[in-house]
């Protein structure tokens, strides 16, 4: 129960701090305007959220068989335990495009507008919002069974 709750905990951390860091990285880095910062992000963070909330389900209950048995519990938390590994992957692709961002801003001073930086970290972003709120709702019902009823 504690650690389902903790990757709970740990997948709404991730999603709150790139929604909060989003607009003025964009803005800073690339030197686009607030509309299309706000446009990007609606395509990352939405979009890739409706992915996870939708296809996460058709994975687990459907192709693996969901949690209802112990053995469906463990073959759900090794699919959850990959696809966050893929989420960390993408997250550190983020990073170190980002510091590299920065690196340039530094040196430069003055936003240069690479567009395959921005195209990487907007469809890294997709997958991670994907892929988190596709594992979210598997933990919630793993940690709701793992508590018994009284």
């Amino acid at each position: 129960w504690l650690w389902t709750a903790m990757s709970i905990s740990l997948c709404c951390f991730i999603t709150s701090g790139v929604s909060f860091l989003w607009q003025n990285t964009v803005a800073s880095l690339w030197g686009f305007g607030d509309a299309w910062s706000f446009g990007f992000f609606l395509l990352s963070t939405a979009l890739g959220g409706f992915a996870g909330v939708s296809i996460g389900p058709r994975i687990f209950d459907i192709r693996l068989g969901g949690f209802s048995s112990s053995s469906g519990k463990v073959v759900c938390l090794y699919w959850c335990k990959q696809m966050t590994f893929i989420a960390a992957l993408c997250g550190t692709m983020c990073t170190l495009l980002l510091g590299e961002k920065a690196c340039r801003l530094v040196e430069v001073n003055a936003p240069q507008v690479i567009y395959w930086h921005l195209v990487v970290l907007v469809t890294c972003v997709f997958v991670i919002f994907a892929l988190l709120n596709s594992v979210t709702g598997t933990l919630y019902g793993i940690n709701i069974e793992a508590v018994g009823d009284d």
